[in-house]
C-alpha cells in the first residue's frame, strides 16, 4: 500500500478554531463517481478523527472539492501511478483552482493506493504524521474526496482539504 501528502499551504496567520459544528454524518448527495458510500464514509470518518482531536468544525462537503478529488482518483487509476502530479503536471491546487475551488486560505491533499476499505485508508492515514497533520488541520473548513478502482481492481483514493 502506498501514500502520499501534499504540503499544507495556508494563507495569513494561523486561524482560531472555528465554531463548533453540528456533528451529525454529512451525506452528500452529489458526490460523482461510483462509490458514494465509500466517500460518505471516509468524510464521516475524517471528522470523527477531527472531533476526537479536539476540531469543533466538522469538514463540509465542497462540490469543488469532490470534483477535483474524484477527478484525480481517476487520474491515479488510469496511469497505476500514486502521485500529486496531475494531467499535464497539475498540482494539487492547480486542479482545485481548476474545480472551481479558492484556495487562497490554503489547501492540502492526501493520496493513497491499495486500501480495500474506507476505514482502512483512513487507518493508513492515522499513521502517517503528514497525512495525521492534514486531516487534523482544525483551519481546514472544506473536504472532497475521491475513490477509483483501476482494471487490476486496486482502489486510489483522494482526499483534497480546503481553507475555505
Amino acid at each position: 500500500m502506498v501514500l502520499a501528502v501534499a504540503p499544507v499551504l495556508l494563507a495569513g496567520p494561523a486561524a482560531a478554531k472555528p465554531d463548533p459544528g453540528n456533528g451529525d454524518p454529512i451525506r452528500p448527495s452529489y458526490i460523482p463517481g461510483s462509490f458514494p458510500d465509500e466517500v460518505v464514509e471516509v468524510h464521516d470518518l475524517t471528522n470523527q478523527e477531527r472531533r476526537r482531536d479536539g476540531c469543533h468544525n466538522d469538514l463540509r462537503v465542497d462540490e469543488a472539492l469532490a470534483n477535483a478529488a474524484d477527478d484525480h482518483s481517476k487520474h491515479m487509476s488510469a496511469t497505476a501511478n500514486v502521485t500529486h502530479e496531475g494531467e499535464g503536471g497539475s498540482g494539487p491546487d492547480d486542479r482545485m483552482e481548476a474545480a472551481g475551488y479558492d484556495t487562497s486560505k490554503g489547501w492540502g491533499e492526501n493520496i493513497a493506493q491499495g486500501y480495500d476499505t474506507p476505514e482502512a485508508v483512513m487507518a493508513g492515514w492515522m499513521k502517517s504524521k503528514p497525512h495525521r497533520k492534514n486531516i487534523l488541520n482544525c483551519d481546514f473548513k472544506a473536504l472532497g474526496v475521491g475513490i477509483a478502482r483501476a482494471v487490476d481492481g486496486t482502489l486510489y483514493w483522494t482526499q483534497d482539504f480546503g481553507g475555505t
